[in-house]
Protein backbone atom coordinates (compact mmCIF):
# COMPACT_ATOMS: atom_id res chain seq x y z
CA UNK A 1 0.00 0.00 0.00
CA UNK A 2 1.44 3.40 -0.96
CA UNK A 3 2.69 5.69 2.19
CA UNK A 4 0.18 8.32 1.04
CA UNK A 5 -2.59 6.31 1.40
CA UNK A 6 -1.18 4.75 4.38
CA UNK A 7 -1.06 7.71 6.61
CA UNK A 8 -4.24 9.17 5.07
CA UNK A 9 -5.96 5.81 6.89
CA UNK A 10 -4.17 6.94 9.88
CA UNK A 11 -5.25 10.35 10.17
CA UNK A 12 -8.96 9.02 9.36
CA UNK A 13 -8.35 6.14 12.32
CA UNK A 14 -7.26 8.67 14.79
CA UNK A 15 -10.39 10.88 14.00
CA UNK A 16 -12.62 7.59 14.48
CA UNK A 17 -10.95 6.82 17.60
CA UNK A 18 -11.39 10.44 19.10
CA UNK A 19 -15.23 10.61 18.26
CA UNK A 20 -15.89 7.43 20.10
CA UNK A 21 -13.66 8.30 22.90
CA UNK A 22 -15.87 11.45 23.30
CA UNK A 23 -19.23 9.66 22.93
CA UNK A 24 -17.96 7.08 26.02
CA UNK A 25 -16.63 9.89 27.61
CA UNK A 26 -20.24 11.39 27.47
CA UNK A 27 -21.73 8.22 28.74
CA UNK A 28 -19.83 8.40 31.55
CA UNK A 29 -21.90 8.76 34.94
CA UNK A 30 -21.71 12.72 35.84
CA UNK A 31 -21.05 12.36 39.11
CA UNK A 32 -18.07 10.20 39.28
CA UNK A 33 -15.64 12.05 41.89
CA UNK A 34 -12.72 10.96 39.75
CA UNK A 35 -13.79 12.75 36.46
CA UNK A 36 -15.45 16.25 37.46
CA UNK A 37 -13.66 19.55 38.38
CA UNK A 38 -14.87 19.23 42.10
CA UNK A 39 -15.24 22.57 43.84
CA UNK A 40 -14.99 22.14 47.58
CA UNK A 41 -18.00 22.57 49.53
CA UNK A 42 -19.23 26.14 50.63
CA UNK A 43 -16.12 27.48 48.56
CA UNK A 44 -16.46 31.02 46.77
CA UNK A 45 -14.53 33.15 45.02
CA UNK A 46 -14.77 36.77 44.65
CA UNK A 47 -12.49 38.85 42.15
CA UNK A 48 -11.89 42.41 43.77
CA UNK A 49 -10.34 44.13 40.81
CA UNK A 50 -8.33 44.24 37.35
CA UNK A 51 -5.18 46.63 36.68
CA UNK A 52 -3.88 47.09 33.24
CA UNK A 53 -1.57 48.98 32.02
CA UNK A 54 0.18 50.34 28.63
CA UNK A 55 3.41 52.00 27.80
CA UNK A 56 4.19 55.18 25.30
CA UNK A 57 7.81 55.58 24.30
CA UNK A 58 9.01 58.90 22.40
CA UNK A 59 7.87 57.49 19.18
CA UNK A 60 3.66 57.16 20.53
CA UNK A 61 3.57 60.10 22.48
CA UNK A 62 1.30 61.83 20.11
CA UNK A 63 -1.05 59.03 20.57
CA UNK A 64 -1.02 59.82 24.23
CA UNK A 65 -1.70 63.25 24.25
CA UNK A 66 -4.69 62.51 21.13
CA UNK A 67 -6.21 59.83 23.63
CA UNK A 68 -6.47 62.40 26.28
CA UNK A 69 -8.30 65.31 24.42
CA UNK A 70 -10.30 62.58 22.39
CA UNK A 71 -12.03 60.90 25.67
CA UNK A 72 -12.58 64.26 27.34
CA UNK A 73 -10.37 63.68 30.09
CA UNK A 74 -9.38 67.08 30.01
CA UNK A 75 -12.72 68.14 31.39
CA UNK A 76 -12.26 65.63 33.97
CA UNK A 77 -12.43 66.74 37.99
CA UNK A 78 -8.60 65.55 38.49
CA UNK A 79 -7.86 68.82 37.22
CA UNK A 80 -3.85 70.43 37.73
CA UNK A 81 -4.11 73.53 38.40
CA UNK A 82 -4.22 76.23 35.44
CA UNK A 83 -2.55 73.59 32.69
CA UNK A 84 -4.38 71.22 30.58
CA UNK A 85 -3.70 67.23 31.46
CA UNK A 86 -1.93 67.49 27.75
CA UNK A 87 0.47 70.17 29.31
CA UNK A 88 1.03 68.47 32.47
CA UNK A 89 2.09 65.32 30.77
CA UNK A 90 4.87 67.08 28.38
CA UNK A 91 5.95 68.92 31.31
CA UNK A 92 6.52 65.88 32.87
CA UNK A 93 8.50 64.04 29.89
CA UNK A 94 10.93 67.37 29.88
CA UNK A 95 11.45 66.35 33.62
CA UNK A 96 9.33 69.68 35.40
CA UNK A 97 5.85 67.69 36.18
CA UNK A 98 4.35 65.18 38.03
CA UNK A 99 5.81 61.74 38.84
CA UNK A 100 2.07 60.35 38.91
CA UNK A 101 -1.19 61.72 38.76
CA UNK A 102 -4.71 60.25 38.24
CA UNK A 103 -6.07 62.00 35.19
CA UNK A 104 -9.68 60.30 35.09
CA UNK A 105 -12.56 58.58 36.64
CA UNK A 106 -15.03 56.43 34.76
CA UNK A 107 -18.12 55.10 35.65
CA UNK A 108 -21.34 54.01 33.93
CA UNK A 109 -24.44 55.98 32.71
CA UNK A 110 -26.23 53.70 35.22
CA UNK A 111 -24.09 53.87 38.36
CA UNK A 112 -25.03 55.22 41.51
CA UNK A 113 -21.78 56.82 42.44
CA UNK A 114 -22.27 60.20 43.70
CA UNK A 115 -19.54 63.15 42.85
CA UNK A 116 -16.74 63.08 40.27
CA UNK A 117 -16.24 60.82 37.16
CA UNK A 118 -17.24 60.93 33.50
CA UNK A 119 -20.29 58.78 32.54
CA UNK A 120 -19.31 56.72 29.71
CA UNK A 121 -21.04 53.28 28.66
CA UNK A 122 -18.07 50.22 30.04
CA UNK A 123 -18.78 46.37 30.63
CA UNK A 124 -21.44 45.77 32.86
CA UNK A 125 -19.02 43.42 34.58
CA UNK A 126 -17.24 46.76 35.49
CA UNK A 127 -18.12 49.43 37.95
CA UNK A 128 -15.78 52.30 37.69
CA UNK A 129 -12.75 52.62 36.54
CA UNK A 130 -9.69 54.99 37.35
CA UNK A 131 -6.88 56.04 34.82
CA UNK A 132 -3.61 57.33 36.57
CA UNK A 133 -0.51 58.20 34.92
CA UNK A 134 3.16 57.13 35.93
CA UNK A 135 5.86 59.65 34.32
CA UNK A 136 8.92 56.83 33.99
CA UNK A 137 12.38 59.29 33.23
CA UNK A 138 11.75 61.63 30.56
CA UNK A 139 11.07 59.14 28.08
CA UNK A 140 8.41 57.16 28.86
CA UNK A 141 5.01 57.29 29.81
CA UNK A 142 2.58 54.34 31.47
CA UNK A 143 -1.00 54.89 31.72
CA UNK A 144 -2.70 52.54 34.63
CA UNK A 145 -6.18 51.91 34.82
CA UNK A 146 -7.65 49.62 37.99
CA UNK A 147 -10.89 48.61 36.87
CA UNK A 148 -12.79 48.02 39.95
CA UNK A 149 -15.72 45.18 39.26
CA UNK A 150 -19.57 45.17 39.48
CA UNK A 151 -22.09 42.33 41.34
CA UNK A 152 -21.44 40.78 38.01
CA UNK A 153 -17.67 40.63 37.12
CA UNK A 154 -17.26 40.25 41.19
CA UNK A 155 -18.63 36.53 40.70
CA UNK A 156 -18.27 35.90 37.26
CA UNK A 157 -15.60 33.23 37.16
CA UNK A 158 -16.75 31.64 40.43
CA UNK A 159 -20.36 31.08 38.73
CA UNK A 160 -18.32 29.22 35.61
CA UNK A 161 -16.35 27.47 37.96
CA UNK A 162 -19.20 25.80 40.05
CA UNK A 163 -20.74 25.06 36.90
CA UNK A 164 -21.95 21.42 35.32
CA UNK A 165 -19.35 21.16 32.88
CA UNK A 166 -19.77 18.81 29.79
CA UNK A 167 -17.03 17.19 27.95
CA UNK A 168 -16.40 18.93 25.02
CA UNK A 169 -14.69 18.16 21.32
CA UNK A 170 -12.17 20.43 20.83
CA UNK A 171 -10.63 20.87 17.48
CA UNK A 172 -6.78 21.86 17.32
CA UNK A 173 -4.46 22.15 14.13
CA UNK A 174 -3.34 18.95 14.44
CA UNK A 175 -6.56 17.64 14.87
CA UNK A 176 -10.03 16.78 17.07
CA UNK A 177 -8.89 16.42 20.65
CA UNK A 178 -11.50 15.50 23.55
CA UNK A 179 -11.24 17.27 26.85
CA UNK A 180 -13.35 15.37 29.72
CA UNK A 181 -15.22 17.08 32.37
CA UNK A 182 -12.50 17.61 34.19
CA UNK A 183 -10.40 19.69 31.93
CA UNK A 184 -13.51 20.86 29.85
CA UNK A 185 -13.79 22.73 33.49
CA UNK A 186 -10.51 24.15 34.17
CA UNK A 187 -10.52 25.54 30.41
CA UNK A 188 -14.13 27.16 30.84
CA UNK A 189 -13.01 28.72 34.18
CA UNK A 190 -9.64 29.61 32.75
CA UNK A 191 -10.89 31.01 29.82
CA UNK A 192 -13.69 33.34 31.57
CA UNK A 193 -10.78 34.62 33.54
CA UNK A 194 -9.05 35.91 30.71
CA UNK A 195 -12.49 37.44 29.33
CA UNK A 196 -12.46 39.48 32.16
CA UNK A 197 -8.34 40.39 31.32
CA UNK A 198 -9.35 40.79 28.06
CA UNK A 199 -12.40 43.24 28.82
CA UNK A 200 -10.00 45.30 30.63
CA UNK A 201 -7.48 45.51 27.68
CA UNK A 202 -10.34 46.30 25.43
CA UNK A 203 -11.55 49.04 26.91
CA UNK A 204 -7.50 50.46 27.37
CA UNK A 205 -6.88 49.68 23.92
CA UNK A 206 -10.22 51.37 22.64
CA UNK A 207 -9.57 54.49 25.15
CA UNK A 208 -5.88 54.52 25.23
CA UNK A 209 -3.88 52.69 22.94
CA UNK A 210 -0.18 52.45 23.15
CA UNK A 211 2.96 49.88 22.88
CA UNK A 212 1.40 46.44 24.42
CA UNK A 213 -2.10 47.56 22.66
CA UNK A 214 -0.73 46.14 18.98
CA UNK A 215 1.36 43.33 20.87
CA UNK A 216 0.11 39.40 20.58
CA UNK A 217 -0.21 39.06 23.93
CA UNK A 218 -1.82 42.63 24.99
CA UNK A 219 -1.16 44.46 27.84
CA UNK A 220 0.59 42.82 30.74
CA UNK A 221 -2.65 42.27 33.76
CA UNK A 222 -2.62 42.16 37.71
CA UNK A 223 -5.69 40.96 39.10
CA UNK A 224 -7.04 40.77 42.71
CA UNK A 225 -9.21 37.56 44.09
CA UNK A 226 -9.97 36.13 47.49
CA UNK A 227 -11.38 32.87 48.32
CA UNK A 228 -14.14 31.85 51.42
CA UNK A 229 -12.32 29.05 52.84
CA UNK A 230 -9.14 27.83 50.74
CA UNK A 231 -5.87 29.98 51.74
CA UNK A 232 -3.44 29.94 49.13
CA UNK A 233 -0.53 30.62 51.71
CA UNK A 234 -0.58 28.12 54.01
CA UNK A 235 -2.43 25.19 52.21
CA UNK A 236 -0.76 22.89 50.17
CA UNK A 237 -1.64 23.17 46.45
CA UNK A 238 -3.53 20.25 45.33
CA UNK A 239 -2.50 19.07 42.02
CA UNK A 240 -5.58 17.05 41.70
CA UNK A 241 -9.66 17.47 41.21
CA UNK A 242 -9.81 20.47 43.97
CA UNK A 243 -6.64 22.53 43.25
CA UNK A 244 -8.59 26.12 43.58
CA UNK A 245 -5.09 27.69 41.85
CA UNK A 246 -4.88 25.57 38.84
CA UNK A 247 -9.12 26.24 38.39
CA UNK A 248 -7.82 30.26 38.06
CA UNK A 249 -4.76 29.39 35.85
CA UNK A 250 -2.06 30.46 38.20
CA UNK A 251 1.07 28.61 39.10
CA UNK A 252 2.06 27.57 42.34
CA UNK A 253 6.02 27.55 42.13
CA UNK A 254 7.58 24.38 43.53
CA UNK A 255 9.16 26.12 46.36
CA UNK A 256 6.40 28.42 47.86
CA UNK A 257 4.76 31.62 47.33
CA UNK A 258 5.73 34.88 46.75
CA UNK A 259 4.33 37.13 49.05
CA UNK A 260 4.98 41.19 50.00
CA UNK A 261 4.60 43.27 53.30
CA UNK A 262 3.26 45.95 51.10
CA UNK A 263 0.05 43.20 50.27
CA UNK A 264 -0.72 41.39 53.43
CA UNK A 265 -2.22 38.15 53.29
CA UNK A 266 -2.26 37.66 49.22
CA UNK A 267 0.30 35.76 47.29
CA UNK A 268 1.91 36.63 44.50
CA UNK A 269 1.32 33.86 41.31
CA UNK A 270 2.27 34.21 37.68
CA UNK A 271 -0.30 33.11 34.79
CA UNK A 272 -0.51 29.38 33.65
CA UNK A 273 -2.99 28.30 31.57
CA UNK A 274 -3.24 24.29 30.96
CA UNK A 275 -3.96 24.99 27.09
CA UNK A 276 -1.43 27.59 25.77
CA UNK A 277 -3.51 27.25 22.26
CA UNK A 278 -6.88 28.38 24.13
CA UNK A 279 -5.61 30.70 26.67
CA UNK A 280 -2.38 32.27 25.89
CA UNK A 281 -2.96 35.90 27.48
CA UNK A 282 -3.23 34.28 30.54
CA UNK A 283 0.96 33.93 30.24
CA UNK A 284 0.91 37.62 30.26
CA UNK A 285 -1.08 38.08 33.66
CA UNK A 286 -0.13 37.69 37.37
CA UNK A 287 -3.22 36.75 40.32
CA UNK A 288 -2.68 38.06 44.05
CA UNK A 289 -4.77 35.29 45.45
CA UNK A 290 -5.66 34.60 49.34
CA UNK A 291 -7.94 34.18 51.79
CA UNK A 292 -10.87 36.33 52.80
CA UNK A 293 -10.81 36.34 56.50
CA UNK A 294 -6.97 35.94 56.98
CA UNK A 295 -6.66 38.98 54.49
CA UNK A 296 -9.35 40.90 56.44
CA UNK A 297 -7.63 40.10 59.41
CA UNK A 298 -3.97 41.24 58.07
CA UNK A 299 -6.31 44.28 57.23
CA UNK A 300 -7.38 44.82 60.26
CA UNK A 301 -5.94 48.20 61.65
CA UNK A 302 -6.33 50.00 58.27
CA UNK A 303 -8.25 53.13 59.09
CA UNK A 304 -10.25 55.53 56.72
CA UNK A 305 -11.85 52.58 54.31
CA UNK A 306 -15.28 52.25 55.71
CA UNK A 307 -16.99 49.67 58.35
CA UNK A 308 -15.83 46.18 58.80
CA UNK A 309 -15.69 43.58 57.37
CA UNK A 310 -14.18 45.10 54.40
CA UNK A 311 -15.12 43.56 51.30
CA UNK A 312 -13.16 42.04 48.74
CA UNK A 313 -13.23 45.36 46.09
CA UNK A 314 -12.74 47.67 49.46
CA UNK A 315 -9.38 45.26 50.32
CA UNK A 316 -8.14 45.33 46.26
CA UNK A 317 -8.31 49.31 46.59
CA UNK A 318 -6.35 49.49 49.56
CA UNK A 319 -3.39 47.83 47.59
CA UNK A 320 -3.92 50.08 44.62
CA UNK A 321 -0.40 52.07 45.11
CA UNK A 322 1.77 48.56 45.64
CA UNK A 323 -0.60 46.68 42.78
CA UNK A 324 0.46 49.53 40.57
CA UNK A 325 4.24 49.49 41.10
CA UNK A 326 4.33 45.65 40.97
CA UNK A 327 2.47 46.02 37.62
CA UNK A 328 5.28 48.52 35.98
CA UNK A 329 8.00 46.21 37.04
CA UNK A 330 6.29 43.78 35.39
CA UNK A 331 4.92 45.34 32.63
CA UNK A 332 8.91 47.09 32.10
CA UNK A 333 10.04 43.17 32.10
CA UNK A 334 7.12 42.33 29.28
CA UNK A 335 8.45 45.81 27.35
CA UNK A 336 12.00 44.54 27.08
CA UNK A 337 11.20 41.49 25.94
CA UNK A 338 8.91 42.76 23.29
CA UNK A 339 11.40 45.39 22.22
CA UNK A 340 13.77 42.26 21.40
CA UNK A 341 11.08 39.98 20.00
CA UNK A 342 10.77 43.20 17.10
CA UNK A 343 13.93 44.17 16.85
CA UNK A 344 14.94 40.40 16.12
CA UNK A 345 11.87 40.62 13.75
CA UNK A 346 13.24 43.31 11.92
CA UNK A 347 17.18 42.08 11.55
CA UNK A 348 15.50 38.19 9.85
CA UNK A 349 13.42 39.90 7.65
CA UNK A 350 16.26 43.21 6.84
CA UNK A 351 17.48 41.37 3.55
CA UNK A 352 14.00 40.67 1.86
CA UNK A 353 12.82 44.59 2.74
CA UNK A 354 16.36 46.27 2.25
CA UNK A 355 17.69 44.23 -0.55
CA UNK A 356 16.64 46.83 -2.98
CA UNK A 357 17.14 50.74 -2.77
CA UNK A 358 13.86 52.23 -3.57
CA UNK A 359 11.48 54.94 -2.63
CA UNK A 360 9.15 53.02 -0.87
CA UNK A 361 11.69 50.85 0.90
CA UNK A 362 13.40 54.17 2.15
CA UNK A 363 10.27 54.69 3.89
CA UNK A 364 10.23 51.66 5.58
CA UNK A 365 13.47 52.15 6.72
CA UNK A 366 12.88 55.50 8.42
CA UNK A 367 9.89 54.75 9.27
CA UNK A 368 11.80 51.29 11.13
CA UNK A 369 13.92 53.20 12.53
CA UNK A 370 12.14 55.95 13.76
CA UNK A 371 9.87 53.46 16.00
CA UNK A 372 12.80 51.23 17.50
CA UNK A 373 16.07 52.98 17.09
CA UNK A 374 14.28 56.69 18.20
CA UNK A 375 12.82 54.49 21.45
CA UNK A 376 15.65 52.22 22.69
CA UNK A 377 18.59 54.15 23.65
CA UNK A 378 16.48 56.74 25.36
CA UNK A 379 13.84 53.95 27.23
CA UNK A 380 16.83 51.49 28.34
CA UNK A 381 17.79 54.05 30.24
CA UNK A 382 14.52 55.46 32.01
CA UNK A 383 13.37 51.92 32.75
CA UNK A 384 16.82 50.87 34.35
CA UNK A 385 16.12 54.02 36.19
CA UNK A 386 12.66 52.25 37.63
CA UNK A 387 13.69 48.42 38.18
CA UNK A 388 17.15 49.59 40.05
CA UNK A 389 14.94 52.09 42.29
CA UNK A 390 16.86 55.50 41.46
CA UNK A 391 14.33 56.32 39.32
CA UNK A 392 13.33 59.97 40.93
CA UNK A 393 9.67 58.68 42.57
CA UNK A 394 10.29 55.08 43.49
CA UNK A 395 6.79 53.21 44.69
CA UNK A 396 8.12 50.91 47.47
CA UNK A 397 7.23 47.12 46.54
CA UNK A 398 8.89 44.22 47.74
CA UNK A 399 7.95 40.68 46.46
CA UNK A 400 9.88 37.69 48.08
CA UNK A 401 9.41 34.10 48.83
CA UNK A 402 11.60 32.25 51.55
CA UNK A 403 13.20 28.66 50.77
CA UNK A 404 14.91 26.16 52.94
CA UNK A 405 18.86 26.73 52.34
CA UNK A 406 20.62 23.31 51.93
CA UNK A 407 23.49 24.54 53.40
CA UNK A 408 21.00 25.67 56.72
CA UNK A 409 18.97 28.26 57.36
CA UNK A 410 16.30 30.29 54.90
CA UNK A 411 17.15 31.56 51.50
CA UNK A 412 15.44 35.13 50.57
CA UNK A 413 14.43 34.96 46.48
CA UNK A 414 13.54 38.46 46.13
CA UNK A 415 11.11 38.87 42.58
CA UNK A 416 11.60 42.54 42.10
CA UNK A 417 15.59 42.28 42.15
CA UNK A 418 15.61 39.43 39.90
CA UNK A 419 13.32 40.97 37.16
CA UNK A 420 15.44 44.08 37.51
CA UNK A 421 18.56 41.90 37.02
CA UNK A 422 17.28 40.26 34.18
CA UNK A 423 15.83 43.54 32.57
CA UNK A 424 19.28 45.26 33.08
CA UNK A 425 21.04 41.73 30.99
CA UNK A 426 18.31 42.34 28.11
CA UNK A 427 18.88 46.02 28.00
CA UNK A 428 22.36 46.01 27.48
CA UNK A 429 22.25 43.31 25.06
CA UNK A 430 19.41 44.98 23.56
CA UNK A 431 21.39 48.34 22.94
CA UNK A 432 24.33 46.47 21.47
CA UNK A 433 21.98 44.89 18.78
CA UNK A 434 20.07 47.99 17.91
CA UNK A 435 23.58 49.65 17.34
CA UNK A 436 24.93 46.79 15.14
CA UNK A 437 21.85 47.06 13.05
CA UNK A 438 21.84 50.49 12.59
CA UNK A 439 25.19 50.33 11.36
CA UNK A 440 24.44 47.84 8.96
CA UNK A 441 21.31 49.48 7.67
CA UNK A 442 23.00 53.07 7.89
CA UNK A 443 25.46 51.64 5.21
CA UNK A 444 23.37 49.67 3.61
CA UNK A 445 21.04 52.95 2.65
CA UNK A 446 24.59 54.37 1.78
CA UNK A 447 25.37 52.18 -0.98
CA UNK A 448 22.12 51.63 -2.42
CA UNK A 449 21.47 55.81 -2.52
CA UNK A 450 24.79 55.44 -4.24
CA UNK A 451 23.99 52.59 -6.85
CA UNK A 452 20.10 54.57 -7.50
CA UNK A 453 22.17 57.38 -8.07
CA UNK A 454 24.46 55.55 -10.58
CA UNK A 455 21.34 54.35 -12.17
CA UNK A 456 19.79 57.56 -12.86
CA UNK A 457 22.82 59.01 -14.42
CA UNK A 458 22.73 56.45 -16.82
CA UNK A 459 19.07 56.58 -16.79
CA UNK A 460 18.95 60.99 -17.63
CA UNK A 461 22.28 59.71 -19.96
CA UNK A 462 19.84 57.20 -22.42
CA UNK A 463 17.15 59.70 -22.01
CA UNK A 464 19.17 62.85 -23.48
CA UNK A 465 20.85 60.20 -26.36
CA UNK A 466 17.02 59.77 -27.29
CA UNK A 467 15.69 62.92 -27.32
CA UNK A 468 18.81 63.81 -29.42
CA UNK A 469 17.60 61.29 -32.06
CA UNK A 470 13.97 62.23 -31.79
CA UNK A 471 15.08 66.01 -32.70
CA UNK A 472 17.20 64.77 -35.55
CA UNK A 473 14.66 63.09 -37.16
CA UNK A 474 12.35 65.41 -36.55
CA UNK A 475 14.35 68.24 -38.64
CA UNK A 476 15.44 65.76 -41.35
CA UNK A 477 11.91 65.31 -41.85
CA UNK A 478 10.84 68.72 -41.68
CA UNK A 479 13.34 70.27 -43.73
CA UNK A 480 13.90 66.79 -46.25
CA UNK A 481 17.77 67.15 -46.00
CA UNK A 482 19.77 64.05 -47.05
CA UNK A 483 22.46 65.14 -45.15
CA UNK A 484 20.40 65.32 -41.65
CA UNK A 485 19.38 61.53 -42.82
CA UNK A 486 23.28 60.41 -42.76
CA UNK A 487 24.42 62.62 -39.57
CA UNK A 488 20.89 60.63 -37.93
CA UNK A 489 21.93 57.20 -38.91
CA UNK A 490 25.69 57.66 -38.02
CA UNK A 491 24.58 58.80 -34.70
CA UNK A 492 22.48 55.49 -33.93
CA UNK A 493 25.01 52.93 -35.44
CA UNK A 494 28.16 55.05 -33.75
CA UNK A 495 29.86 55.70 -36.92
Amino acid sequence: MPWRIRRQLQIWSRHIWTYNNFDRIKAHPADDRTKPLLVPEGEEFAHGGIWVTEFFPPSMYSQLQESVRRNGWESDYYGFGESTKGEQIRRARQGRGFAWARIATVTSPEANFVGVGLRQPIPVEFSLIDVSVRQIGRSLTAVVAFVRLSDVGRTQVDSVWKQEHEPKLVRYQTGPSVEGRYFAALISTQSERERMHDLARKWLSENCAGYFAASDLGQPVVDYGLFSKFDPISEVSRQGNGDPLRMLGLESVSFGHYLSPQVPGVAFEPGHPLRVSLSERLRNSWGLVGNLSKVREANRDQVGYGEHPFSVDTLAGMSDDAVRAFLLRVAAFRYVRSLGEVLGESRDSARSKHLKFSPKSMEALRGEMLLNSLDIPVVARDVQSLVDGSDWWPEGIVVSAEIDDPEGGVKTINLIDNMGKEVSHQLELLQAEDAAYRDVLASAASLGASASQGRQSRYALALAGLSLIVALATLAVATGDPALWEVLRDTILGG
